[in-house]
């Protein structure tokens, strides 16, 4: 009886740390999107939400690049890897202000 509670211990310890690998591998897998969506929203935005044709869509990346780019330079700090990780939520939105601004511009030219 003793051996058959030992065995099922066992057996419930290799499920658990089997179970704990397959979340493990989960989890892994939802960081690297979360990491795709938090440096690809910009893009994503203009290319899902705002009515952008390819043309536009380059203005407006040309248009956001030279803003980010700017506005890197004027943060202070030496270390660009510390600015980037610090102030990418700030110039993230950033450029969603720009989009508009540029949306509402590039609309009336076309």
């Amino acid at each position: 009886m003793n051996q058959i509670k030992t065995s099922k211990l066992e057996e419930l310890h290799s499920a658990q740390h089997k179970l704990k690998a397959e979340l493990k591998v989960h989890e892994e897998r939802l960081n690297d999107k979360m990491e795709f969506l938090e440096s690809n929203f910009g893009s994503m935005m203009l290319n899902s939400v705002l009515p952008f044709n390819a043309e536009e869509r380059a203005k407006a990346y040309g248009i956001m690049d030279q803003v980010n780019n700017f506005i890197f330079k004027i943060i202070p700090g030496k270390n660009d890897e510390v600015k980037n990780e610090r102030y990418s939520g700030t110039l993230k939105s950033i450029q969603m202000v720009v989009a508009g601004i540029v949306f509402k511009y590039l609309k009336k030219f076309f």
